[in-house]
């Protein structure tokens, strides 16, 4: 049908309806019939004013148990987007055992489902979908790699050269044991660093990141010091060294 009829027909409804309304609406000859309350549910559909239907037939006691007031007036509300509300009738039409009550206690099961399988997919919209998350790459990192070591160094040189003691050598170390070898290895060996001679009389244990030896400096066994090896080419000078 053309839009023109159909907005035709409505009007023609409306006017039958109203009419209708008008004449009987509120005869209490005719306040149990069936026919009646459809003639109020077809008018409240035609002038899109429900509520006031409603509030009209709960005034004048009329149709209040019959199932059908209250399954339109919910269906209606529903169409409104008044979800609560149309829960709210659906309980005063049961607390008032409207006939059929099985129909209508079903007719609310199947609101409250739709309701539920709404929400469900509100709630799964408003997620972001799995295939849109953007997985987290993790990256591997040696931390005794030469380039990790050097880019390491290179970031904290400027600090460490404001610490006493410290020295740089990038000297290749000529002594036969390399410094990261076993503790002992190094013992009475000789190392020279910033323009003074250290000799290593052995090492007393490893930290976490660095090999510790103890020495005296330039031939002096008064001055002790405590040498920290990290690097082959970085050796840090510690003038306190406990014992």
């Amino acid at each position: 049908a053309h839009p023109e009829c159909y907005h035709a027909a409505l009007e023609q409804l409306k006017i039958y309806v109203t009419e209708c309304i008008d004449k009987y609406g509120d005869d209490y000859q005719y306040s149990t019939d069936p026919r009646l309350l459809k003639i109020w549910i077809l008018y409240g559909d035609a002038v899109s004013d429900f509520d006031k239907v409603y509030a009209h037939l709960e005034e004048k006691r009329m149709f209040l148990e019959d199932a059908l007031l209250y399954e339109s007036y919910a269906l209606f509300l529903c169409a409104q987007g008044r979800a609560l509300e149309a829960d709210k009738v659906y309980g005063i039409g049961i607390s008032r055992k409207a006939e059929p009550l099985d129909h209508l206690k079903k007719m609310h099961i199947n609101f409250l489902k739709q309701l539920e399988s709404i929400v469900e997919e509100s709630d799964e919209d408003a997620q972001p979908k799995p295939s849109k998350i953007q997985k987290r790459e993790f990256t591997v990192v040696d931390p005794w790699s030469d380039s990790t070591m050097s880019n390491l160094l290179t970031k904290i040189s400027g600090g460490l050269k404001k610490l006493t003691g410290y020295h740089k050598s990038n000297k290749i170390y000529s002594g036969k044991v390399p410094l990261t070898s076993s503790h002992n290895a190094l013992k009475n060996k000789d190392v020279e660093l910033g323009g003074r001679k250290y000799h290593i009389k052995g090492s007393p244990g490893t930290g976490a990141f660095a090999k510790l030896y103890k020495a005296s400096v330039d031939g002096n066994t008064e001055e002790i010091v405590a040498l920290k090896v990290k690097h082959v080419s970085v050796v840090l000078v510690k003038p306190a060294f406990c014992t």
